[in-house]
């Protein structure tokens, strides 16, 4: 059942089934509002025009449930990372309609409001919800949870001056969040700015990117016969993962395939992997001491000619508008899925000295170390409100303690 037993619950702490502490909202759309909600785990419950880029829902919405802002919803679809559905609060509008297939509910005096959000939001209430849809079936990836039994989970409550005071404090880390993820996007498009800036600059002497490389090599054009472990075996999602080549999780291969694939490309250290197909653009240079791997026909090598142009450089040619700018023009205002070899050798690349080619790398790498940090800085606040909001909202913590704990930080 739930995560918390109520035996285990603060002395002043109660219980209540969900039912009791809120009101379900079954009001139909007759009044015709257009505003079709749906819901979406990180941004609650938004317009499915903002959310999809148009209206998804049926053109008769009179059946639809009509919900004020402050109302709750639960949407029964499971995903990765959220396996036993969302409830998410309506904040962004004053007004809006959203399925049947929905529960939908609003909160009594007895709960905060800005408690409960943050109290769904944690996920405490999963392991009850599973309980109560194991015993039926799945039924197009919604799960089997019936309107009684979800009015009857339970929900444990501090008084509600606590109740207000928790929220304030996982308020305040949302804020931080928020503002930090503002930060990182501002530094993004600074190093975005600054990156564009330099290589324009140095956009005087171009070269054909294939009179700079030693070879422009895509891989496989077959899909081998994948191992639980061997060779890691490269493609797009290796590299658009995260900032470097990810090497786990991947795919493997044996070792015979690999040497099989590896008389025809065989990828090293100084090597700068691009992707070719889906995500276009996305490069990656080989580092020394990587393992071996087999890439991918959706993966392109290119092997610089070290004494012409640095391998950083060439990839860092890929993240600029010098390269947008070329991609769009293949693609003759139609959305481009591939990049051919042939069109991959015609790129003009800026061609500075090898020395300015160093400058440039290196005030593009300090814009990057700013914005890592940054990252590293909103890592350790996601982590913070993930464990304080779990003690909060379980009473391990008390109020009293949070407060100092974060004074400290």
């Amino acid at each position: 059942m739930s995560e918390i037993r109520p035996a285990e619950i603060p002395h002043d702490w109660k219980t209540y089934e969900l039912g009791q502490v809120a009101s379900r909202v079954v009001r139909k759309n007759h009044v015709g509002n257009k505003n079709v909600l749906t819901i979406s785990a990180k941004h609650g419950l938004v317009s499915q025009e903002e959310y999809f880029q148009r209206r998804v829902a049926s053109s008769d919405a009179r059946s639809y449930f009509l919900l004020d802002r402050g109302d709750f919803a639960y949407n029964k679809s499971y995903s990765e990372g959220y396996p036993a559905g969302v409830i998410r609060r309506l904040d962004r509008y004053d007004s809006g309609i959203v399925s049947p297939l929905y529960i939908c509910f609003r909160p009594k005096s007895e709960v905060d409001s800005d408690f409960l959000a943050h109290y769904f939001e944690s996920g405490i209430l999963n392991e009850d919800i599973l309980w109560v849809a194991k015993e039926g079936v799945r039924n197009h990836g919604l799960l089997n949870v019936k309107v009684s039994d979800f009015f009857s989970l339970p929900v444990h409550l501090p008084p509600i001056e606590e109740q207000r005071r928790i929220a304030e404090i996982l308020d305040t880390i949302d804020h931080e969040i928020q503002g930090s993820r503002e930060v990182i996007a501002g530094l993004s498009r600074l190093e975005s700015g600054l990156t564009s800036e330099l290589l324009t600059s140095a956009s005087n002497t171009t070269a054909s990117l294939e009179s700079l490389t030693e070879s422009v090599l895509d891989g496989v054009h077959h899909t081998p016969t994948y191992t639980p472990s061997g060779i890691p075996f490269i493609t797009v999602e290796n590299l658009t993962r995260g900032p470097d080549i990810s090497f786990s999780p991947c795919r493997y291969i044996s070792t015979e395939d690999h040497r099989a694939f590896s008389r025809r490309i065989a990828p090293r250290a100084g090597d700068v992997l691009v992707s070719k197909d889906g995500t276009l653009g996305v490069a990656r240079v080989v580092p020394d001491g990587a393992p071996e791997f087999s890439i991918f026909v959706s993966v392109a090598l290119l092997r610089p000619h070290a004494e012409k142009i640095s391998p950083d450089f060439l990839a860092l040619f890929f993240d600029s508008h010098l390269f947008h700018s070329q991609l769009a023009a293949l693609s003759s205002g139609s959305g481009l899925k591939h990049i051919h070899l042939h069109e991959m050798k015609s790129f003009r690349v800026p061609l500075p000295p090898i020395a300015e080619q160093v400058r440039i790398l290196e005030k593009v790498e300090a814009a990057r170390r700013v914005r890592r940090f940054e990252n590293l800085q909103l890592s350790k606040l996601i982590a913070i409100k993930e464990g304080l909001a779990h003690d909060l909202l379980t009473g391990q913590v008390r109020v009293q303690e949070a407060e100092a704990a974060l004074a400290e930080i």
